[in-house]
């Protein structure tokens, strides 16, 4: 697996597909992560129909495996991975899944804010932005030093034309980034706030 990653960080990317298809021969616990990582390579270089394929290898592998884990993100995968092919009545079968599965998750883990983000991006992506930015919120008190969440909180408001939230969340977040001695993100989240701020301003004329 080390050498499959060393040569995806090399951006080999038949390589790495083979090496990572040798794990799954060699090492079949590691399978479904394998299967995953050549889905997501696939995916990037413009082949969703292989991706499919992939992502699909981890939904056979882990069906048959005495432990079962989350499928939540193969799904949201797949889904993605038929919408770039047009198959959105597919692609909306799969991302309902993806939501489904990680209400299950975050049901299991309250306390985990990656599990919240993913929730609120997988009901992003189902247009659901309402939802959504509930739980980017609650990603938002679970981890307040991950600018990527405070980021996709403000989408969720901006995108349903709630600028004046997306402003005061923003300014709260700047100025806990600033207590706590985090300048670079206070950057980051003051270029934002001017970008939401111009929004604004552009909605009211």
């Amino acid at each position: 697996l080390t050498h499959a990653e060393q040569l995806k960080a090399k951006e080999k990317w038949d390589e790495c597909i083979l090496k990572f298809e040798d794990v799954i021969r060699v090492d079949p616990a590691m399978s479904i992560q394998a299967y995953n990582e050549i889905g997501m390579i696939e995916a990037g270089r413009g082949r969703p129909a292989d991706a499919i394929e992939a992502f699909k290898g981890a939904l056979e592998y882990n069906e048959k495996a005495e432990v079962r884990q989350s499928m939540s993100n193969i799904h949201y995968n797949i889904g993605i991975a038929f919408q770039m092919l047009g198959g959105n009545e597919q692609a909306a079968a799969y991302l309902q899944n993806a939501v489904r599965g990680y209400r299950e998750d975050f049901a299991k883990e309250p306390g985990s804010a990656k599990i919240a983000a993913r929730l609120g991006n997988a009901l992003a992506t189902v247009g659901d932005f309402a939802e959504a930015a509930e739980y980017f919120r609650q990603a938002v008190n679970l981890d307040p030093l991950d600018t990527g969440n405070h980021s996709m909180l403000v989408q969720a408001l901006t995108i349903q034309g709630r600028y004046d939230e997306a402003v005061a969340e923003l300014q709260k977040a700047i100025g806990f980034m600033t207590q706590t001695g985090n300048k670079e993100a206070a950057g980051q989240l003051k270029k934002l706030l001017e970008i939401v701020e111009l929004k604004k301003s552009g909605q009211k004329k």
